[in-house]
């Protein structure tokens, strides 16, 4: 099994909300671990993500490094976890970056969900892990 590896942005705060980016991306971070037990780090400054890109300086757009989604039911808490974080305007966007590759969130309805773990299921097979799709 290969570990992936995917650059997620935080764009916010929303409209009337005292929390920067970067916080919004740290609570975004600290839920994902505690109740997803997904892999999610903040990318430092300078740190380097897929394609290259860096964490931004204190703008509005703040970044995190999430590894090694493999399993369907960590796909699955992660996409859960990121569109509550959306609904309840902890955030105006999430962007999910793997290379080439994007996917941006914001406004999510009911099919996010499953478009966010459609996403990743993209990650995963073409990171060369078996994606165990049918």
């Amino acid at each position: 099994m290969k570990c992936i590896v995917f650059l997620v942005q935080v764009s916010g705060p929303v409209p009337g909300s005292a929390r920067s980016a970067a916080v919004a991306a740290t609570a975004l971070v600290k839920e994902l671990r505690t109740r997803g037990g997904v892999d999610a780090t903040p990318a430092g400054r300078g740190a380097g993500g897929p394609g290259g890109s860096k964490a931004a300086d204190g703008g509005s757009l703040a970044e995190l490094v999430v590894a090694g989604l493999l399993a369907g039911s960590t796909m699955t808490a992660f996409a859960r976890i990121a569109v509550a974080f959306l609904q309840r305007g902890a955030a105006r966007r999430i962007v999910l970056r793997d290379g080439e590759r994007s996917l941006t969130v914001c406004d999510p309805s009911d099919d996010t969900e499953r478009a966010v773990v459609d996403w990743l299921a993209g990650v995963r097979t073409q990171s060369g892990a078996d994606s165990g799709a049918a």
